[in-house]
């Protein structure tokens, strides 16, 4: 029954897995004069080991650095060495849910927010996944007629691991530490019984 709570849980969090939070100003290392993601914060949302069915939501606190309001765009995307670049592919897996996740932001000039995404590992995992965010600013052409993103920003943490809720490792520990419990509890009672048979009046009597 806990399980199924867990699980529902998560997929709630799965259908509102993007959010946008007002936040106070915060102190942002800008690499770019339109905006930029503080790194730190970033990092620090990121476990380097996961668990599977966990969920985990990623930090991003960005700011417009620019002289005008500005649309920003941030998107979260996670990538392996070895993982196709389609999800159409068959080789395709997808070891955190959702690989991709976007989100567009509107920023006055100074303006700070947080964007939180929500994540979950889904399949185990073992190496360099990485997990990063791309800032994009919406910018015109010089003849005004077309505007296209451009990236400004881009940060990133690795994951190395991610585990089964319960690994075989964790599974055999309990089952030996289950049954040492137990040769403890039978020995205690036949230590009772032998003790409790001396002390019966048939056995004073010899």
């Amino acid at each position: 029954m806990n399980a199924a709570y867990k699980y529902l849980a998560i997929i709630l969090l799965l259908l509102i897995n993007v959010r946008i939070i007002n936040a106070e100003p915060v102190q942002i290392d800008l690499n770019d004069s339109q905006g930029g993601i503080d790194y730190n914060i970033f990092n620090m949302s990121i476990p380097q080991q996961m668990t599977i069915g966990e969920s985990h939501t990623l930090k991003v606190f960005l700011r417009n650095n620019g002289d005008i309001k500005n649309k920003f765009r941030v998107l979260i995307r996670t990538t392996e060495s070895s993982m196709p670049a389609s999800p159409d592919d068959l080789r395709y897996k997808e070891y955190i849910y959702p690989r991709y996740a976007s989100k567009l932001s509107v920023l006055d000039t100074g303006e700070t927010r947080r964007l939180d995404f929500n994540i979950v590992a889904v399949k185990p995992y073992l190496g360099n996944l990485e997990i990063s965010a791309d800032l994009y600013v919406l910018r015109s052409s010089d003849n005004q007629l077309k505007s296209d993103f451009v990236l400004v920003d881009h940060v990133s943490k690795e994951v190395r691991v991610i585990k089964p809720a319960f690994d075989g490792y964790e599974l055999a520990l309990y089952f030996i530490i289950l049954l040492i419990v137990i040769i403890i509890s039978v020995k205690l009672i036949k230590n009772r019984k032998v003790h409790a048979a001396r002390k019966s009046p048939g056995n004073l009597n010899l």
